[in-house]
């Protein structure tokens, strides 16, 4: 608080209340100090870079056990539809008979018959020497150690069977990706290729 003096010859002096000190006439108190404000976005910033992750998102890869599983789903499926389209087929065509045959939980074979005459037979198992985990189609009585195709499970984007044997050019390749199916696409995969000696 400033207050104002008379001195003895009139004139008048300011002095600050309490501190014992006269200021001179007409000097004004300095400015408080200021402290450097900080920019607007730079808090911001310094928030959103702490709250990014350090590590980017690790992606995590099905086991062998979800390998092996997803295999044999496949396999299972590729065997039901083949045993429900032979008993179709049947019903359908008064001059076809059919033949399923599960020679083991791993294996099992499907042959079609017109006016009594083999037209096509195969034979698809899991296992084998291509690996526990592929699926493996061969025409005729063909033994477990080859093949006409084989299903491998591949993990690029999910878990998928791929085709390791496929030219691209039946009209089932054509129309779908043999190197991405899952156990449907797989069943018609194999199918297609059982059914293609009926057409000619």
């Amino acid at each position: 608080m400033i207050k104002a003096r008379t001195r003895p010859d009139g004139s008048c002096s300011s002095a600050l209340s309490g501190s014992g000190r006269n200021l001179p006439n007409g000097l004004d108190f300095p400015a408080p100090l200021q402290r450097p404000r900080r920019k607007a976005g730079s808090r911001r910033a310094e928030t959103s870079s702490a709250r990014l992750p350090v590590l980017p998102t690790l992606k995590s890869k099905p086991s062998e056990l979800d390998v092996r599983r997803f295999a044999k789903q496949g396999f299972e499926t590729i065997r039901n539809v083949f045993r429900n389209r032979l008993e179709q087929a049947e019903l359908e065509e008064s001059r076809i008979a059919t033949e399923f045959t599960e020679v083991t939980a791993t294996d099992f074979r499907a042959e079609i018959f017109v006016d009594g005459k083999s037209e096509s037979e195969c034979r698809i198992s899991l296992g084998n020497m291509f690996g526990p985990d592929s699926i493996s189609y061969g025409h005729g009585h063909m033994s477990s150690n080859s093949a006409d195709e084989i299903l491998s499970p591949t993990n690029d984007g999910g878990l998928a069977l791929s085709a390791t044997m496929s030219m691209g050019l039946s009209t089932f390749e054509k129309t779908t990706n043999v190197k991405r199916m899952n156990p449907d696409e797989a069943a018609d995969y194999f199918w297609s290729i059982f059914t293609e000696r009926l057409r000619c």
